[in-house]
């Protein structure tokens, strides 16, 4: 099972995620609206997964994508949207981001965002350890 963090400034937002992904089996260990009590919880809580809004009244969520990978680099980060721009979407991928939950979305859409993440971390894992080997 693995462990999630959201950190959305919406709670809305929040409240459909977190039923979204128990349903699905993950876990919800902590939730947030700003970016810096969201550092906060990742230390505290060591989630597998963080869903990180990028655009909340007090912080950049592309900051704190960076703090988030600075911090936890093996930690799994989705981006939380409603601004899919090619520039936006580019800088978080740049940044690290494994993938995005276009704002509205679904529970489908949800799941299929957290299976491809996860997919993606591991072959990214899979290939370090290849080179490592090499």
């Amino acid at each position: 099972m693995f462990n999630a963090l959201i950190i959305d400034d919406n709670q809305m937002i929040r409240m459909v995620l977190r039923t979204i992904l128990n349903a699905a089996g993950y876990r919800v260990v902590g939730e947030s609206g700003n970016g810096e009590v969201g550092l906060e919880l990742l230390i505290k809580l060591e989630p597998h997964i963080v869903f990180l809004d990028i655009m909340m009244p007090d912080s950049d969520g592309l900051e704190v994508l960076s703090q988030i990978l600075e911090r936890a680099p093996q930690t799994i980060v989705l981006m939380v949207t409603g601004k899919h721009d090619a520039e936006t979407v580019q800088n978080a991928i740049r940044g690290g981001a494994k993938g995005f939950i276009i704002k509205p979305f679904n529970s489908g859409a949800v799941v299929d965002a957290v299976e491809w993440a996860l997919a993606r971390a591991a072959a990214e894992r899979a290939e370090k350890l290849e080179k490592q080997r090499d």
